[in-house]
């Protein structure tokens, strides 16, 4: 659902659709990823409520996601801002070297992907959490 219908699917349809209301600019270039991925996110929920997670593959899926998005938090934040690492994941300070630790330690992926998403959200503060406040910002519209 995030990648697919209704999430990163049917926003860049949309878009391509309503190409007639929408400037190049607003196609193409002006997508943010607290907008995107917020959206996404809020599909997923949206598709939860509708019951379309309801076998207990497909809802562990969707936990398990949730988890590799909020390891890429801690990491996001905690690398970034230089943060003193707790007690339970460490000592010090978070460094890129203790950020690639965490996210291995963490998260359930092969060691390409590791170094993949390591490389992604090091050189992108502050995407991970987009995701999360992209997703709230829709769900207040809808409220």
């Amino acid at each position: 659902f995030h990648e697919g219908v209704p999430g990163h699917h049917l926003q860049v349809a949309t878009a391509t659709y309503r190409r007639d209301l929408l400037n190049k600019w607003r196609r193409n270039v002006c997508w943010t990823s607290g907008h995107g991925e917020g959206w996404a996110l809020y599909a997923e929920k949206l598709m939860q409520e509708l019951g379309y997670l309801a076998d207990p593959g497909d809802h562990m899926g969707m936990l398990n996601m949730q988890r590799m998005r909020a390891a890429r938090v801690v990491f996001d934040i905690g690398v970034h801002l230089e943060l003193e690492i707790p007690e339970r994941w460490g000592t010090g300070t978070w460094t890129p070297e203790a950020g690639y630790d965490f996210l291995k330690e963490n998260l359930p992926i092969s060691e390409g992907q590791l170094k993949f998403e390591f490389t992604r959200y090091l050189g992108w503060p502050g995407q991970a959490p987009s995701y999360k406040v992209g997703q709230r910002l829709w769900e207040q519209i809808r409220a």
